[in-house]
C-alpha cells in the first residue's frame, strides 16, 4: 500500500514498523456483544506509537467505533524471544481505508491505557528505534 500525501505531518508520535498479532473487540457492554454474536477477532498490526497503532482486518469497522485491542510486545534476544508483556488499550478508529486486497486499514487512536502499558509501548519502540540499547 503506497503512501502519496504531501501535507504535513500531523500526528504527535513517530511510529515504527512491526508485525504483530491482535486481538480486538468492540467496547460494548458483555450481553450486547453476545446477542450480536459479536466477539473477538485478530488483525495483524502494522506499525505502532505512543499514541496509537494501526492494523489490517477483513472487517469493515466505520471511523469511530471504540475498539478494545490486546496484543504481546516481545523482542529478539541472542537467546530467544523477551517478553515485555500483554497490553490491553481502548482506541477509538480514527479512519478505514480498503485496500487492493479487500481488506481494510484501520487507524487506531489510544484514548484508555494504563500508566503500566504506555511505559511497555514506550519501552518497545525505544528498543525497536535503537536496537543496540540495554
Amino acid at each position: 500500500m503506497e503512501n502519496n500525501y504531501k501535507g504535513q505531518e500531523r500526528r504527535r508520535f513517530r511510529r515504527v514498523k512491526v508485525g504483530l498479532t491482535v486481538t480486538y473487540r468492540k467496547s460494548e457492554p458483555p450481553e450486547v456483544r453476545i446477542q450480536t454474536l459479536e466477539g473477538e477477532a485478530q488483525a495483524h498490526m502494522l506499525d505502532i506509537s505512543e499514541g496509537g497503532l494501526s492494523i489490517v482486518t477483513e472487517r469493515s469497522i466505520p471511523a469511530a467505533t471504540v475498539l478494545w485491542v490486546r496484543f504481546t510486545l516481545t523482542r529478539p534476544e541472542k537467546k530467544g524471544i523477551g517478553y515485555y508483556g500483554v497490553v490491553e488499550v481502548m482506541g477509538e478508529v480514527r479512519h478505514s481505508v480498503v485496500n487492493e486486497q479487500g481488506q481494510y486499514r484501520l487507524g487506531i487512536a489510544f484514548v484508555k491505557i494504563d500508566e503500566e502499558c504506555k511505559r511497555q509501548i514506550a519501552s518497545f519502540i525505544g528498543m525497536l528505534e535503537d536496537p543496540g540499547a540495554p
